[in-house]
């Protein structure tokens, strides 16, 4: 298992126990974000968001999503998921290949 550490996030490439082509991040911490908020990592609501586990590219929802969360839980307070990317279509083929080469090192979460 190869685990890097950026700016207070984890990504892992997958291992002998993910799925192939999977990429396990660290979404969300209760330190400050580069835009001052702090999110307590106890009142995640993931409910709604499991009936359609999307990964956007840069919170744009009117782009097809490059990935899909096959898992997000709360471990040692921090939001954790593991996303596979569409590689069918070309931004999730472009978004993969960035994470795999450590262009793309980091994700945020979106919130109101």
């Amino acid at each position: 298992m190869k685990i890097k550490h950026i700016e207070g996030l984890v990504l892992r490439d997958a291992g002998e126990s993910d799925e192939a082509g999977t990429v396990t991040v660290c979404a969300s911490t209760d330190q400050p974000d580069r835009m001052d908020d702090i999110v307590d990592q106890a009142t995640w609501q993931l409910g709604e968001y499991g009936t359609n586990p999307v990964v956007l590219w840069a919170h744009d929802r009117s782009l097809l999503p490059v990935a899909k969360a096959t898992a997000t839980t709360v471990v040692d307070g921090q939001l954790r998921q593991s996303h596979i990317f569409d590689e069918s279509h070309q931004m999730g083929a472009d978004g993969a290949r960035q994470v795999r080469e450590g262009f793309l090192s980091t994700v945020s979460v979106g919130f109101r």
